[in-house]
C-alpha cells in the first residue's frame, strides 16, 4: 500500500515498542514473545498512550537494568526518526549521518508505524549499485 521508494515502503512492522510507564520486566516479556528477526531489536521504541513515538532505549540498557526499573528512567527522548514519505536517499543519509542500526518511521500523527533496519538500507544501496 506504500510506494516502494519511500520510508514506509522500506519499513518493517516487526519491531518492539512499549509505553513509557512500563517496567523493564514488561519489555523482557515482549522480547521473549517476539517472533520476528533480531535485526530490528537494537532499540526498543517508547510510545505514549496514543501510539506516538516518544523515545528509545538501547537493547543493552534493557539487559543491564533491574527488572522493576521504569522504562521512562532509561529512555532517551533524543530519537532520530523519519516520516512515511521520506525518500530512500533521505533515509540513507540519516543512517549515514547518525550511524543508525534502526530508524523508526512515523505517520502524520507522529504514531510509530514501522522501523527501517540497516540491513534494509544496505540491500537498497546494493540494488542501486547493480543498476
Amino acid at each position: 500500500e506504500y510506494e516502494e521508494n519511500t520510508a514506509a515502503g522500506r519499513m518493517t512492522t516487526d519491531y518492539v515498542s512499549v509505553v513509557e510507564n512500563a517496567h523493564v520486566y514488561d519489555v523482557i516479556s515482549l522480547l521473549r514473545r517476539h517472533e520476528g528477526g533480531l535485526e530490528s531489536l537494537s532499540a526498543i521504541y517508547t510510545i505514549n498512550e496514543e501510539g506516538q513515538l516518544t523515545g528509545f532505549i538501547p537493547l543493552a540498557a534493557i539487559a543491564m537494568a533491574y527488572p522493576d526499573a521504569k522504562v521512562n528512567t532509561l529512555m532517551s527522548r533524543d530519537v532520530v526518526f523519519c516520516d512515511e514519505e521520506m525518500t530512500d536517499s533521505e533515509v540513507a543519509e540519516l543512517f549515514d549521518k547518525y550511524n543508525l542500526l534502526t530508524l523508526p518511521v512515523i505517520d502524520e500523527r507522529e504514531r510509530l508505524t514501522g522501523v527501517i533496519t540497516a540491513d534494509d538500507v544496505i540491500m537498497m544501496l546494493r540494488r542501486r549499485v547493480k543498476n
